[in-house]
Order: C-alpha cells, then structure tokens, then sequence
C-alpha cells in the first residue's frame, strides 16, 4: 500500500550498510541517493527470493547482508537522480561543462528502458524525467532501442552537455 508510513533511512549509502542484525524493516522510504541532496530517494523493498541480482545504483541495492532491496517505480515514472545523476554541472562563458560526470547513470536507465516490461503498446508510454540541472557526460548516452517512453527535460535550464564543448551529448 502505498499510501504506508515506511521505516525512513537517509540514502543509497546508509542502506547498503544495513545488515539483518541490525535491520528487521521490510521497506524504506530513502530520503535521497546522495547525503548531500534531497534527489533520487524513493521506495525500496526486501526482495526475500532474490540472492543473485547485482546493485546496479537503480532498480537494486544490494546491502551489508547481501540482501537485494528493490526500487518501486511509481505512476510518475523515473528520473535521472534515481541512478546516481547529480545534475550540478555548469557552463562557464566559453562553453566549458564542470561538474559530476552523469554518463553512467544515464546509461543505467536507459538499460532499464531497453528491458523494461513497462514499456508495452498496451500501456501508457513510462515518463522519463531529466532535470532539473546541468547533466555533464564525458560519452555518449545511448539511446538505441527504447521505444514506448516519453521523455521529459524537467525544468527550465535542464541542460545535458558534453564536458569539453558544452554541446548536447545526445
């Protein structure tokens, strides 16, 4: 149900130190993916039957006990700041990105629209959310083969940009 109160945890890292001595919770509302930021938090589940499912920073993490915590992919989709995206680049006056590199979790989700059961002509397409912020990728961010998701820059300013030039990485 999610309308629950579930058990709060600060974020990605404090769950992945979990251990079954110390945690009986069976869900956590984590409040973010970075102690820094209040970005990419959501709800995460103890997956009893899954021993073999590897951390991927998204869908699941795997914690101290090496028990899998999955993520639930609610009605209003997912972000960039699910997988780990900081979006705090900036463009300084010549064009030049600095920041966090966001590439790889870009990438991570975009592997979970490529597999993703929830992209069906049978369903409304799944929003994907990028932004707010200034989204830096040293490579390219693929895209091939998602179809069925509608994606959405959130935010005035949402920028995804190459470090070097400051030109879309797209």
């Amino acid at each position: 149900n999610f309308n629950e109160t579930y058990t709060k945890i600060d974020n990605i890292a404090a769950l992945r130190l979990l251990t079954s001595a110390t945690d009986k919770a069976p869900v956590y509302d984590v409040r973010a993916w970075y102690s820094t930021n209040t970005k990419g938090g959501g709800i995460f589940w103890y997956d009893v039957s899954d021993t073999t499912t590897a951390d991927d920073g998204f869908l699941t993490i795997v914690d101290g006990s090496s028990r899998r915590w999955k993520r639930i992919i609610g009605a209003a989709g997912v972000n960039a700041y699910m997988a780990g995206a900081k979006g705090d680049g900036l463009i300084d006056g010549s064009g030049v990105v600095t920041g966090t590199d966001d590439t790889t979790a870009l990438n991570t989700r975009c592997t979970y629209l490529r597999n993703s059961v929830y992209l069906s002509a049978d369903i409304a397409p799944v929003a994907v959310r990028i932004g707010p912020g200034v989204f830096r990728c040293n490579s390219t961010i693929n895209l091939a083969n998602i179809t069925g998701a509608r994606w959405e820059l959130d935010g005035r300013g949402t920028t995804i940009a190459s470090r070097a030039s400051g030109k879309p990485a797209l």
